[in-house]
């Protein structure tokens, strides 16, 4: 199932293995953050949970309901926009 998912998706996971957070962010939306082993993140924002959890299945990412402190430190711990060789994806 390919068909439907965001490209950016698609590319980040084919990339190498990741994570995926499934959380809610607003009345009828609910976010997919695919995380791979350095920390760098992808954020894509879907109709239903169901959906979301869908997609990470078919990206081969490991899905969780939320944040685990794993997963939370992952992130957490590289700052890219602070460090000059950092990753910077909003540019």
């Amino acid at each position: 199932m390919t068909t439907g998912i965001p490209r950016g998706l698609r590319e980040f996971a084919a990339a190498g293995p990741c994570d995926a957070v499934v959380q809610r962010v607003g009345l009828d939306t609910v976010e997919l953050v695919l995380i791979d082993a350095a920390g760098d993140w992808v954020p894509a924002v879907f109709e239903s949970t169901d959906r979301a959890r869908a997609v990470g299945e078919a990206l081969g990412a490991a899905v969780h309901d939320g944040w685990t402190e794993d997963l939370s430190k992952r992130v957490g711990t590289r700052d890219a926009w602070s460090d000059p060789q950092g990753r910077r994806r909003g540019l």
